[in-house]
């Protein structure tokens, strides 16, 4: 913004003469108009003509090709200032002569833009000639002018140059309020694309430059610069902004997502956008009839793509659309202008760069408000990773968690495993000598005083020698469900080793081990085992106490009553 104040600053300053002129410029006059269709006629032949057509001095007469266009402009000098000025607002008009009488006979003054801007009286880029009128008299003039375009301007007289120059002062400072806000927007944007490196404020830096540059020779640029040769040139700027128009418009509004198709459309006319440029810098005709028709195409494409796209409830296509509708408009009022069919009038001539600064103002708005909806994708983006980041390690943490249970009941079922007899699924070998350690642990700590019964099946080899070693483990597995059913719930019991069983009691007193004991033997005694019948058990027993040394000797005392017991007969209680 400093930048645009300090520009706008500086050409105040520049033009801001303060010149004090009560004359006005004298406009809305009528003038004559001839037109000459094969350019032969001179202004010995052109002075006798009635020039029966009459314009107002601000006229549009539309395109031309091979003819030359005369004004008879009649001027009565109501000023004490005796030479006047002739001014007209076409750029482009190739050859402008103004034949003024003097002594009976027509003296020519040529200016135009085949001239050298150097050669121009007062230097300006328009004509501007001087008429000698006496105060009181009255002249006609004829005016021949050849143009490369449209046939559209405007006459008007200067009382003087004073007042030529306060008028001009106010063209040129709209101009420079003009020119200062598209430099900052360029500015701006050009700022923008350096810092995000996103293609959108690109396309948006393009085709401001491209249309910038076609809006300062509308005005005469190329004239001031001396490339009147080169005019084909500066307007081969229009398609090539509109390329950079239409890139921008693809990557605004994402049409490339939202209307694959009319994005292709686009694509394809820009190339041809291209070609037209190069036909307009050779000079190839009627360039501008393609262009308009191009141009034409190119903005209903755009028209039917924003539509679509506002209609999907994007707001910045909407403001879009508004935008584009508004310079179609603007476009169409200016385009019909230079083709005759609207009058030649401010509305006409300037709602086009009135039109663009609203765009310039909205387009700039909603390329800033690109970076919040970019950090805010980002954002969103950082959120949406954080969550799912989140969400997995939770997942990740629950896996584990579950992952860790599953180890456990494995490892507990492995345990167990390691420490179950796989017949009989009571305690093997390894799990007996783990729960005898705990009771002598707990005994030396405490004094609580246990017991042991050692169970060996009897004649258990002649039941797997004559019903078979099935039958034998059926036999086993049976006494080890009548054994375990008979325990207390602090027992254990274990197989010991082959036909052998080991239960660890709680009881330590011999007494009531024995009694335990004997009910087991009792209950296994009376049971019946299928194909076998009947079956008995040996069982020795011991308490720890008095000279028990240790696990061993306790286990030894057990052992020595089982011999005993079966020594005297089998089927009983020794201990």
């Amino acid at each position: 913004m400093r930048l645009v104040v300090l520009y706008l600053l500086a050409v105040l300053w520049l033009y801001g003469v303060d010149v004090d002129v009560p004359a006005q410029p004298k406009r809305d006059f009528t003038i004559g108009y001839f037109y000459d269709e094969n350019g032969t006629l001179g202004i010995d032949d052109v002075r006798k003509l009635p020039f029966d057509r009459t314009l107002g001095s601000r006229f549009t007469l539309g395109y031309f090709t091979g003819g030359v266009h005369w004004f008879r402009i009649d001027i009565t000098n109501r000023t004490e200032n005796p030479r006047l000025l002739l001014y007209f607002t076409n750029l482009y008009a190739r050859t402008f002569t103004c034949y003024c009488p003097h002594d009976g006979r027509y003296l020519s003054d040529e200016e135009g833009s085949r001239s050298k801007f150097g050669d121009h009286s007062y230097g300006d880029k328009n004509p501007l000639l001087e008429l000698s009128i006496a105060t009181g008299e009255s002249q006609s003039v004829f005016v021949r002018v050849d143009s490369y375009f449209a046939i559209v301007g405007e006459f008007i007289i200067y009382p003087d140059y004073l007042t030529y120059v306060a008028h001009k002062k106010e063209y040129h400072l709209g101009f420079a309020y003009y020119y200062g806000a598209m430099s900052f927007v360029i500015l701006v944007n050009m700022f923008l694309f350096l810092t995000l490196r996103l293609r959108v404020y690109g396309y948006y830096v393009g085709y401001l430059i491209f249309f910038g540059l076609f809006i300062s020779t509308v005005n005469g640029l190329n004239n001031n610069m001396g490339l009147v040769s080169r005019t084909q040139f500066f307007h081969a700027l229009v398609p090539l902004s509109s390329v950079f128009f239409i890139y921008f418009t693809i990557s605004l509004l994402e049409l490339k997502e939202h209307t694959p198709r009319l994005c292709k459309a686009l694509k394809g006319l820009s190339v041809l956008l291209v070609v037209t440029a190069l036909l307009i810098n050779i000079d190839i005709r009627p360039w501008y009839m393609v262009l308009n028709n191009l141009s034409t195409l190119v903005f209903l494409i755009l028209l039917a793509a924003s539509v679509k796209v506002a209609y999907r409830g994007i707001k910045k296509a909407r403001i879009y659309l508004a935008i584009l509708i508004a310079h179609l408009i603007s476009l169409a009022m200016m385009s019909n202008m230079y083709l005759g069919e609207l009058p030649n009038n401010d509305i006409n001539q300037y709602s086009f760069m009135v039109v663009s600064l609203l765009e310039f103002a909205f387009f700039t708005l909603i390329l800033a408000n690109k970076i919040n909806e970019e950090t805010s994708e980002k954002l969103r983006i950082e959120e949406m990773l954080y969550r799912e980041k989140a969400s997995y390690a939770r997942k990740l943490e629950k896996e584990v968690s579950d992952r860790t249970e599953e180890l456990k009941v494995l490892n507990h079922k492995l345990l167990k495993l390691s420490k179950t007899d796989k017949l009989t699924q009571v305690y093997n070998r390894v799990g007996l000598d783990e729960m005898l350690t705990v009771q002598w642990d707990r005994y030396r700590a405490t004094g609580d005083r246990f017991g042991v019964i050692l169970v060996d099946i009897d004649f258990f080899k002649k039941i797997n020698d004559t019903f078979g070693h099935q039958t034998g483990d059926y036999a086993l597995q049976e006494v080890a469900r009548i054994l375990s059913a008979a325990l207390q719930p602090s027992d254990t019991i274990g197989r010991w080793g082959g036909e052998e069983f080991l239960i660890v009691s709680a009881f330590g007193d011999t007494d009531r081990l024995r009694e335990a004991a004997e009910s087991m033997r009792m209950k296994l005694e009376q049971h019946g085992f299928e194909k076998i019948g009947r079956v008995t058990g040996s069982f020795g027993i011991a308490v720890s106490g008095g000279d028990t040394r240790d696990v061993d000797d306790l286990l030894k005392r057990a052992d020595e009553n089982l011999y005993r017991a079966k020594e005297t007969g089998r089927n009983r209680v020794v201990g």
